[in-house]
This record gives C-alpha cells, sequence and structure tokens, in this order.
C-alpha cells in the first residue's frame, strides 16, 4: 500500500492514481512530465474565474460571515449560499478557505484565522492562494512521494524559473474569455486539434464517500486511526467513524493518512 510508506501526512487522496500512473510509466521510462503549476499560476480551477471577479480586495480579518457560517449546523444549501455571500461582499479568502477547509465548524475558526493572518504577512492576493498553499504545500508534495515511490523522477516545466518570474506579463490573458488556463489553451491548441484543448475540467482525484461506503478495509482503517490518534492525545473530540464519512468523507481520510504517516515514523 502506497500509505504503508508514508512518512509525513498528505490529505490528498489523488496520491493514488499519481501513484499507479507513475507505477505503469515506470515500465517504460524513467522520467516523466508532469502539469502541476498550470492550474495554479494560470488559473486552472473554476474558482479562479470567481476570485478574478472580486478583484482586488482582500479580507485579512475574521468577518462577521465567517463566524455565522463556522457556528451554522449543515443544512443542504448552506455552502451555495455562503458561496453567494462570500461573492457578493467581494471576500475572497473565505470564498476560498469555503472550498478548501477539510472541516467547516466553530472549532476550526482559528484555523481559518491563522490562514488569514499569514496571507496578511505576506501579502498574498485570492489569486495567489492556489500557488502559495495548495500547490506547494500539497500537490508538488503529492507529485514528489508517488513518483519516487514507484521508482522514476518527476519534473514539472510549467514551474521552470523563467515561466514563473515572467508569468505576469500575460496576467490580462490567463482568463481571457472566461477560459480557465486561456493562455495556455492558446498556445496549446496551435500545436494539437482544438477539441482535445478546449475541454472540460475532469480532475484526478477520487471519490472519497463512495471509496468509504465500498471498501470494507478503509473503514477499518478510520476506526484505528480514531482510537490511534485518541490515546496519543493528537486529537481530542473524537466523532463517530460513520459520522465523519458522511459528513466529512475528505476529514476521515485525512486522518488516516495522519494515523499512517505517525505509525510508519514510530516504526522506523
Amino acid at each position: 500500500m502506497v500509505m504503508s510508506k508514508m512518512d509525513e501526512p498528505s490529505s490528498d487522496n489523488s496520491i493514488f492514481p499519481t501513484y499507479f500512473v507513475s507505477k505503469k510509466a515506470s515500465e517504460k521510462v524513467k522520467v516523466v512530465l508532469s502539469g502541476e503549476g498550470g492550474d495554479e499560476i494560470f488559473y486552472g480551477y473554476p474558482r479562479s474565474q470567481e476570485i478574478c471577479k472580486m478583484g482586488l480586495n482582500t479580507n485579512y480579518s475574521i468577518t462577521l460571515m465567517d463566524w455565522l457560517y463556522l457556528f451554522l449546523p449543515p443544512f443542504k444549501a448552506k455552502n451555495k449560499i455562503f458561496q453567494k455571500v462570500y461573492r457578493i461582499l467581494k471576500q475572497p479568502i473565505s470564498y476560498y478557505l469555503l472550498f478548501m477547509s477539510p472541516m467547516r465548524d466553530h472549532s476550526k475558526i482559528y484555523r481559518w484565522k491563522m490562514v488569514k493572518d499569514e496571507c496578511r504577512k505576506r501579502g498574498i492576493r485570492g489569486l495567489d492562494l492556489d500557488r502559495e498553499f495548495y500547490l506547494e504545500g500539497d500537490l508538488l508534495r503529492k507529485t514528489d512521494f508517488a513518483t519516487s515511490y514507484a521508482s522514476i523522477e518527476g519534473r514539472v516545466p510549467l514551474l521552470d524559473v523563467d515561466i514563473v518570474s515572467n508569468s505576469h506579463v500575460v496576467e490580462g490573458e490567463k482568463l481571457e474569455g472566461g477560459i480557465l488556463k486561456a493562455f495556455l489553451k492558446k498556445m496549446l491548441a496551435t500545436y494539437i486539434p482544438k477539441d482535445m484543448v478546449y475541454r472540460s475540467k475532469s480532475g484526478f482525484g477520487l471519490d472519497i464517500k463512495a471509496v468509504f461506503e465500498r471498501s470494507k478495509m478503509l473503514r477499518c482503517e478510520l476506526d484505528k486511526a480514531l482510537l490511534f490518534l485518541k490515546e496519543r492525545g493528537i486529537i481530542k473530540e473524537v466523532y463517530s467513524a460513520g459520522f465523519l464519512i458522511k459528513k466529512y468523507p475528505h476529514y476521515a481520510f485525512s486522518l488516516i493518512a495522519l494515523y499512517r504517516s505517525v505509525e510508519n515514523n514510530e516504526r522506523s
């Protein structure tokens, strides 16, 4: 199992398809090229379009809407309502955190504050959030781990220093015409058929809730993780496995990854 080798936690479940693709590639080559950085530098996520519409607005402080969002109990349309509220109020950091926080309740308000304080300290704009946090803290680690575990080298040409340092020159073309990664797609369309370039984004992760529902082994891993982390004082409040799978499946997966990485370090 991939997790049997992890020495630090990662909540990104796309590590599994990345590993299996890398493993298959290792049968033919020793070096592969990854597109990491394209979405983060040239704006390839749907949330990038909405954040772009908010202009240069920042909201570095915890707002009333943040308190309401985190303290209100879950209900069916909660996320859609607050997405609209944050768009109207032009609060890009809150809008981003709504998508990216693995668990959304009042006990996590201090985590939102930590992120906002860091953004203030570094002067990070809404459109920079994926590049500054998601790319560095998640995607690059995941790709490096998956390729290394498959005994091949993964390289990231879109993060070449010249590309990154000069990407601001085409800032106005990155979402031109409301198209995600418009500049990159326009370049690529000069080399390959347009119908291959202008396609909907499909993603590379797993439907983790569905995986939990189908896999007894994964549910058993979650039970072990909750007990293990509770015994070591890493988590204080323990929800039932069933509740986490139903309401917060990505958080449940994160707990398994944390459990496995701590256990692996204890054994080494």
